[in-house]
């Protein structure tokens, strides 16, 4: 907050008189550090169960605040546009001379531009392990029990092979390299929604190294 500010002093969005500690800039660093202190405790059981689709699932809360603390992985994508090469005061002087806007969608490019096997692999790396226990944590709570069924036939298949983290790893590895052996798959509605947007992203990803070392 404090590089942005001087920063904001600097294209004159502010005056040189203005503090850190006026509420314009307090307010959303106190709700960012409230944002930042949700954090899923280990050991906590506490759990809930509901019907969805006609199958019984049963999630632990310590689950549901740990992918909402993954959201936190935007300060990276913060942390590197304040700090980025092309994101400092000379650039951003050039720019405005040739009435340009420099923010972190430009130093992404470029850095893809002017590095793209670091810039790829770290991208990759971030979007597999995120995925990975997205995917994990919506399957390791799924139960496959049919309510539509009589007791004595419900279907029980607690079987589920994405109830560890390193079996999800594989999963979205080979999701995102477009490979899918199919050895592992999600049975949960959520846990094939994350593999499809992990394929997506994937591809995506895979497109762009190839349109990058063939040219």
């Amino acid at each position: 907050y404090s590089l942005k500010l001087d920063r904001m002093k600097f294209s004159n969005k502010v005056t040189e008189n203005f503090s850190f500690f006026s509420w314009k800039m307090l307010k959303p660093l106190l709700l960012e550090m409230i944002f930042i202190s949700i954090y899923a405790f280990p050991g906590t059981s506490q759990t809930f169960e509901g019907d969805f689709l006609g199958f019984q699932i049963k999630y632990s809360y310590g689950s549901l605040l740990y992918i909402i603390s993954l959201t936190k992985l935007v300060y990276l994508v913060r942390v590197f546009g304040n700090y980025s090469n092309f994101n400092q005061t000379w650039v951003k002087i050039f720019a405005k001379h040739l009435k340009r806007t420099i923010n972190v969608k430009f130093a992404l490019k470029a850095q893809l531009i002017y590095n793209p096997f670091i810039t790829l692999l770290v991208v990759y790396s971030l979007a597999w392990i995120v995925f990975s226990i997205l995917v994990n944590s919506f399957e390791k709570g799924y139960y496959l029990i049919n309510k539509n069924t009589t007791q004595g036939n419900a279907k029980n298949d607690l079987s589920n092979n994405l109830n560890e983290l390193t079996e999800s790893l594989w999963y979205v590895i080979i999701t995102m390299l477009t490979v899918g052996y199919g050895d592992y798959v999600a049975s949960s509605f959520f846990g094939a929604v994350w593999g499809i947007m992990a394929g997506i992203v994937g591809l995506m990803l895979v497109s762009l190294g190839i349109a990058f070392f063939g040219t």
